[in-house]
């Protein structure tokens, strides 16, 4: 991995707030780097990059059961 956004599965998290999954980059960039500001577009809580990695496993562990069946 890079470090280029392309490289990153970047998912909307769970807002703690709320419990909505609807984020925004208002400042645009990478939601990994520190000093990024992370807002539910809902509520308008606002997480930092740090809270953001916890949010993200979190989210993961959510999605790993799922499989995609074979397409026909």
């Amino acid at each position: 991995m890079q470090g280029d956004l392309d490289d990153i599965d970047v998912l909307p998290v769970r807002c703690p707030q709320c419990g909505e999954c609807q984020n925004s980059l208002p400042h645009g960039g990478n939601p990994l780097a520190a000093g990024t500001e992370i807002t539910c577009m809902v509520c308008g809580y606002v997480f930092d990059a740090m809270e953001y990695r916890r949010l993200l496993v979190e989210r993961q562990k959510e999605f790993q059961p799922l499989r995609v069946g074979q397409l026909r």
